[in-house]
């Protein structure tokens, strides 16, 4: 029943408002788990002993701002998070792009965290979610590279292939299925000359994959799945139980979900 109504809504409402109301609802509805699993508690505790910089990972030394407090972020704050793909973020950092565009910014990490590692590079991030949308901002602010983050509402794929350059880009996903329509090499041909960074949500990484299939003939792919966390990652905390800690670092993620890098052959 839920399907047929998420289709029939989709059906009927403009693109932009779909993706706008389900993004708002989604967060929402994540915030209620965190609240009910003392996520946000936990969070706010860790920020009042250690502070709001990134500890670890491929952006460490970047300063999270106030506004996502009361947001699960402990895994981002401690340098683990998404860690299957560190070493492949870490690999993009090094790459000569003139441009990022990520799709699905939320609070700014990949946004944020590309550009100040890429200082050449200028990103822009969409995301339909008016809070992202602000805290993106005030990250990019925060971090000094408001001059190189424009942030953005609805991506659709007209918009993706306007704003794409000639010149060496990457783009990164994280739009909760919708990378399925965006990553369409005939409504937006200039995908064929990125690099792609990819969230996976419908289904497994794996070569079967019909992104995988789609991107086959133009790119070299590597798939990353995604892995259960154990207390060992990320660094040490004093402050905290083991059981906190991983609590902390877990990213409530499915455990068929993955990731995948798209590079141009």
């Amino acid at each position: 029943m839920k399907k047929i109504i998420k289709s029939f809504a989709q059906s009927l409402l403009p693109a932009p408002l779909y993706s706008r109301l389900t993004a708002v609802s989604a967060r929402r509805f994540i915030e209620r788990v965190e609240r009910e699993r003392g996520l946000d508690l936990l969070t706010q505790r860790y920020i009042a002993a250690c502070g709001r910089e990134v500890r670890g990972g491929p952006f460490q030394g970047m300063i999270y701002s106030a506004l996502a407090d009361h947001r699960h972020i402990g895994a981002r704050l401690l340098g683990c998070y998404e860690q299957e793909i560190a070493a492949a973020v870490e690999d993009l950092c090094h790459q000569p792009y003139e441009q990022v565009i990520d799709v699905g910014c939320a609070e700014g990490y990949y946004a944020v965290g590309f550009a100040r590692r890429i200082e050449q590079a200028r990103v822009i991030a969409f995301d339909t979610d008016s809070w992202a949308r602000r805290a993106c901002q005030e990250l990019a602010r925060l971090n000094r590279v408001e001059d190189r983050v424009s942030v953005r509402g609805f991506c659709s794929p007209a918009k993706l292939q306007k704003v794409l350059g000639k010149g060496p880009a990457l783009v990164v996903l994280d739009c909760e299925g919708y990378e399925a329509r965006l990553l369409d090499l005939e409504a937006v041909p200039q995908l064929a000359q990125c690099d792609i960074l990819v969230e996976l949500h419908d289904a497994p990484p794996t070569p079967d994959h019909p992104l995988v299939q789609r991107f086959r003939a133009t790119h070299r792919i590597d798939l990353f799945p995604s892995v259960p966390r154990t207390v060992a990652d990320g660094p040490r905390l004093d402050q905290f139980s083991a059981e906190e800690k991983l609590r902390m670092i877990d990213e409530m993620r499915h455990s068929w979900q993955g990731w995948a890098t798209f590079r141009r052959k």
